[in-house]
């Protein structure tokens, strides 16, 4: 990123939310365990106040293991996404209850 492009957005670095979620199935396709465990980590950055339209899978890994039964597979998938802009009452940086102001 150019200094100018800096200087237009006030000279700070955001950084993007990621979530990283891996988890070992049995009796699923590669495809149905990869599926499940992006869907648990764009699910958790939304709720860490990723935007949805942001989210981008940055690593996957599948990995069958022979030494369990079943046709166990480990699935992983990393999940980065940049911070939304607006925050709704439903987010988790929301402002606890006691914190809000009468008016909302």
């Amino acid at each position: 990123m150019s200094s100018s492009t800096l200087r237009q957005r006030g000279g700070a670095a955001v950084a993007q939310a990621s979530v990283e979620v891996a988890q070992i199935f049995s009796n699923l396709t590669r495809d149905q365990a990869i599926t499940t465990v992006r869907l648990q980590a764009e699910t958790r950055a939304t709720a860490i106040g990723a935007a949805t339209d942001s989210l981008k899978v940055v690593e996957m890994e599948h990995i069958p293991l022979s030494y369990l039964r079943g046709d166990a597979r480990r699935a992983r998938v990393c999940v980065v996404g940049d911070i939304a802009s607006t925050w709704s009452k439903g987010t988790a940086f929301a402002c606890p209850p006691e914190r809000r102001s009468r008016e909302e």
